[in-house]
């Protein structure tokens, strides 16, 4: 599902003229963070007292992104049937234009109590925003 979109600015553009590393990772969180204030999931957290920890994560880059290149953020997400408390969380970076795939960003995630700091299971309020059928 895509979840953003961004034209890149200069300031994640390194010394040979493309995005960095951390660029990548900053727009694909900042797109993260922004859709889920926008869908309500930062509110209903709060409500809650639930927090989202990432346990691994594995990126990887497949082609350079460019100074100015309009860039599309999708998010993907699919529980760990072995194990309920886990689940996957998939980020990518598309170019606009061509749609092709810039960057992959994979991690195991899980909820966690953000008062007793301790990973739980998926909260049954949180089970249609993370899980939708894409």
């Amino acid at each position: 599902m895509v979840i953003a979109e961004f034209s890149v600015d200069d300031e994640f553009i390194d010394p040979f003229g493309h995005l960095a590393e951390y660029g990548y990772y900053h727009y694909t969180i900042r797109a993260l963070w922004q859709k889920s204030e926008e869908d309500g999931r930062l509110e209903t957290f709060k409500k809650l007292g639930v927090g989202v920890v990432t346990l691994e994560s594995h990126a990887e880059f497949k082609s350079e992104v460019f100074k100015d290149e309009d860039i599309v953020i999708e998010e993907f997400n699919s529980k760990n049937i072995e194990k309920p408390k886990l689940w996957k969380r998939t980020l990518k970076i598309l170019k606009k234009e061509t749609k092709e795939v810039s960057f992959t960003n994979t991690s195991k995630m899980a909820f966690f109590n953000t008062i007793k700091r301790k990973i739980i299971e998926t909260p049954k309020e949180l089970e249609e925003p993370f899980f939708k059928k894409y």
